[in-house]
């Protein structure tokens, strides 16, 4: 067996938790820090605040678990890395971690992906009855996969769609 000239690196570790946003993890605001108290304060609607809370608190009490340090005192810094501006991926920057992390957030569900020595991205759609992939469909599919669509039974077409987007959207995350 030949051997190897580098260090092997350590494999990946990936686990996935979700919660219900109206009934957050952690309901202390304090928790957030003050971009998030911010961000979150401009939300319009209760609805649409109670699902940003509900997803960092999430996020914070369990990278707080995984770090062993109260989720309040989880740093990050969304530095974007083409522009420099405040609205790229968060990334852990105390404690020195190599956690990845990503949230996603749909109805009243928060998703959260958190992996160890590589990059994570996740994504969540929920699939209203009243939603109506047409316009999805047109905007995004190219016309060969709007044909398969249209061939579908109608109860399978949103599942169709949604799958690849939300695989897309997730390696998008991913990716930063």
């Amino acid at each position: 067996m030949p051997t190897v000239p580098h260090a092997v690196p350590r494999l990946a570790q990936f686990a996935v938790w979700w919660s219900d946003t109206t009934h957050p993890v952690l309901s202390n605001p304090w928790v957030l820090d003050d971009e998030e108290r911010e961000r979150w304060s401009r939300y319009a609607s209760r609805a649409s605040a109670a699902r940003y809370f509900g997803a960092h608190a999430l996020a914070r009490y369990v990278l707080g678990q995984l770090l062993g340090v109260d989720p309040s005192r989880v740093e990050f810094d969304r530095t974007c890395p083409r522009c420099g501006a405040k609205h790229g991926k968060p990334r852990i920057i105390w404690p020195e971690s190599p956690l990845d992390f990503s949230i996603s957030v749909s109805a009243d569900r928060a998703l959260l992906g958190v992996s160890q020595n590589t990059r994570v991205g996740v994504d969540l759609e929920y699939q209203s009855p009243q939603f109506d992939v047409s316009a999805l469909a047109r905007q995004w599919l190219t016309a060969p996969e709007r044909s398969i669509m249209s061939a579908l039974p109608a109860k399978d077409r949103k599942t169709w769609v949604l799958q690849p987007w939300t695989q897309n959207s997730a390696t998008l995350k991913a990716l930063g």
